[in-house]
């Protein structure tokens, strides 16, 4: 009696094992599945013509384009008016940081605009291409190793801050080396 006892209580502790253990499976599969939907839907989540991924936003039109277009709010602005500093250019163009940065890196891959002390900019030779040109070459590695990446990730990987990425940023837009992609992240062309 004792021994089919003992055999019972065995197979009761194997069906439980694997009981909890195909409970894990199923609770792993839901929460991937519940995951990938709200991954989905947060990268489909479009207000206005800007697609809101994370804290950071980036226009649903061409990344080339938008940083051309800035570039060319910059250089207006700085041909109407002569040496800017960042915070008049900010006012003047209605521009965010990150979208100012990335029109400077456009107009520095140009060989148009120069940076005076700290925060000063005007028309002339560049002086940011040892800067600007060093972090654009460490995106375009990141993003040749890496493939798609959005600027929160590159700020990790390339070591820079936000306005260092999307100065380069800009750069290679300028280059026609970068892209976004269906869920805006950047991608070599």
């Amino acid at each position: 009696m004792l021994d089919l006892f003992i055999k019972q209580v065995r197979a009761v502790s194997f069906l439980s094992h694997w009981l909890i253990i195909f409970t894990f499976f199923l609770l792993t599969i839901f929460y991937l599945n519940c995951t990938y939907f709200l991954t989905f839907f947060l990268d489909k989540l479009i207000i206005g013509e800007y697609i809101l991924v994370q804290d950071w936003r980036i226009s649903v039109k061409d990344i080339v384009s938008n940083f051309g277009e800035n570039a060319g709010k910059i250089w207006q602005a700085m041909d109407q008016r002569g040496s800017l500093t960042k915070e008049e250019l900010l006012e003047i163009t209605q521009l965010n940081e990150n979208e100012l940065h990335a029109g400077l890196g456009w107009l520095a891959r140009e060989n148009k605009i120069r940076l005076d002390g700290e925060n000063s900019y005007r028309l002339d030779s560049t002086n940011l291409t040892a800067e600007v040109g060093r972090n654009a070459g460490k995106v375009y590695k990141v993003l040749d190793i890496w493939g798609d990446v959005d600027p929160p990730i590159l700020q990790k990987l390339v070591g820079a801050d936000e306005k260092e990425i999307y100065s380069a940023l800009g750069w290679l837009a300028r280059e026609d080396k970068i892209c976004t992609d269906e869920k805006s992240k950047i991608n070599l062309k």
